[in-house]
Order: C-alpha cells, then structure tokens, then sequence
C-alpha cells in the first residue's frame, strides 16, 4: 500500500498488461513486492513499480523506499536494511493515441 500511495508510481508488477485479479476486477497488492527477513530480523523489501509519463524516477523511487521503510518499521518494530524499487518502464496516459 505504502508503494502505490507514492506519488508518480503507476502500477505494481512489471507485466503491462492485466493479470487475473485485474480481469476479475480485484487488486492484488503483493503483486510486484518480495520481502525476505533473515536470521537476525532485518528485512529486505524489492518492489517492482511502473511510473507516471512526467515524474523524475529517481525522486518516485526514493520516496517509496522512504515510504516502504517507514511504514514497516513503525508497524512491525523491525529493522528494515534495503528497499530495492525496479522500474520496468514508464505509463502512458489512457488517453494517449499512438
């Protein structure tokens, strides 16, 4: 939730296209987010977003991994250790022509 409440960030997931939940009209959240904790409690987090047409990747991706961090350390109490966000490509607006 905490990805796709970042301003600029399009989509989860790398596909383009729908997946079955988008058919059958359901989110699925998970969708583009593994999180590995190891031995000692810290978690990695990778998250594969698209982007807005317009918005800097740079600052969307930073924001979600400020946005990630914060939100699962002050709801689990455990450490995060990285945020990886992979940008597979930038959205199109719905009205665009080509």
């Amino acid at each position: 939730i905490a990805v796709m409440e970042t301003e600029g960030v399009c989509s989860l997931g790398g596909s383009t296209g729908p997946d079955l939940s988008d058919i059958l009209g359901k989110k699925n959240l998970s969708k583009g987010i593994r999180v590995t904790i190891s031995e000692e409690n810290d978690i990695s987090v990778d998250c594969t977003v698209m982007t807005k047409l317009g918005y800097s990747i740079q600052e969307v991706a930073a924001n979600a991994q400020s946005a990630v961090a914060s939100n699962i350390e002050s709801v689990t109490g455990l450490k995060v250790s990285a945020v990886n966000v992979t940008v597979t490509g930038i959205a199109l607006p719905k009205d665009n022509k080509r």
